[in-house]
């Protein structure tokens, strides 16, 4: 075997990283815009290790490095974003590449390595953290689709019909200001700083503005009152942003909102829609998931510690009271904080 190993930055490679990721991979967060919108708002380096046997790709494993006064300096595939596998034909060229990217990060003094995938490579080793994936399979006929819901979620569509909440998609500059409030007070409800409103301006301009996203907004009496995006990539969907306001969650408009983005979606000849990742330990928004699809996949985060020499697990702290200090903040202040932490968490 003659296997050799090439990093590319796809930012400046642009049309070999497209061309190796459309044969591939067709990962929504592999797409150029989604790496773009990463790189532009947080000024990560990517290091995209491309694995040759002869003149055949072996393998792929994507990173961004996260250079950081906080968390350290270290790669990640990727950051903010749900799910990565790394690509490989087999066990073996895996780990012939992985072994190099650990001598290519000790000199470049990262602290680690994190991986959100490769569960199917690295099941022996101890993972980081575990997370519930949803998918929807959106091939069927959409009113089989909507027979198989949870007789909850069936409810609250038509709940909503009879309010007249009216749904569209909406990827004008009110809709994204809609989108960016609606979000802001979303992250406050959930104790969370906001992301950087540059983070929103670049996804707009790099993915919505290319047709490889979309805006859905639920309005009632003329007022926005729910918001989703849903970024695409060839013939997969995911629902990765969803923002609404709670005096008005009697409508059951985010239902409403969710089925008529699966009804263009499946007019459209999506083949399946994501409902992104869900920690187990939140059992509401697993509930809410289960009411949409049966289809449910764990997906596993590897964290490998460059100074140990082994993978890690480190425990998630009980962060429920920073929760709710942040719960207390003015919108202005979270928006501030998001600014100034966001890109050290990625």
């Amino acid at each position: 075997m003659n296997y050799k190993t090439k990093i590319i930055n796809p930012i400046i490679e642009q049309n070999e990283w497209e061309k190796i990721s459309s044969k591939k991979i067709n990962n929504i967060f592999l797409s150029l815009s989604w790496i773009k919108t990463l790189v532009d708002t947080y000024k990560y380096v990517p290091y995209f290790f491309i694995q040759y046997n002869n003149k055949t790709i072996s393998s792929i494993i994507p990173l961004l490095e996260v250079n950081s006064y906080l968390t350290g300096k270290r790669a990640v595939s990727l950051p903010f974003t749900d799910f990565c596998n790394p690509y490989s034909v087999d066990s073996d060229c895996f780990w012939l590449l992985f072994n190099e990217i650990i001598n290519f990060g000790k000199s470049q003094k990262w602290k680690s390595i994190e991986l959100r995938g490769g569960g199917e490579f690295l099941k022996k080793n101890i993972c980081e953290k575990q997370y519930y994936i949803h998918t929807l399979d959106l091939h069927q006929d959409i009113d089989q689709i909507f027979k198989q819901l949870k007789g909850n979620v069936r409810r609250n569509i038509k709940k909503a019909r009879k309010w007249d909440v009216d749904i569209k998609i909406a990827q004008d500059i009110a809709g994204r200001q809609n989108f960016i409030r609606l979000n802001s007070i979303t992250r406050k409800r959930h104790g969370l700083p906001c992301q950087p409103r540059s983070f929103f301006l670049n996804l707009f301009n790099l993915i919505i503005d290319k047709k490889e996203g979309y805006i859905f907004q639920a309005q009632f009496q003329n007022k926005t009152i729910a918001s989703a995006v849903f970024l695409r990539n060839q013939d997969k969907v995911i629902y990765k942003y969803g923002a609404s306001d709670k005096k008005y969650q009697y409508l059951r408009a985010n239902d409403l909102l969710i089925w008529k983005a699966i009804e263009y979606f499946n007019q459209n000849q999506y083949s399946e829609l994501s409902f992104g990742r869900t920690h187990p330990d939140n059992l509401g928004l697993l509930q809410f998931k289960s009411g949409w699809t049966n289809n449910i996949e764990k997906c596993f985060y590897y964290k490998y510690d460059l100074e140990k020499d082994e993978f890690v697990n480190n425990k998630n702290q009980q962060r429920s009271f920073v929760h709710s200090i942040f719960r207390l903040l003015p919108i202005y202040v979270l928006e501030l904080l998001g600014k100034v932490l966001y890109k050290h968490f990625g």
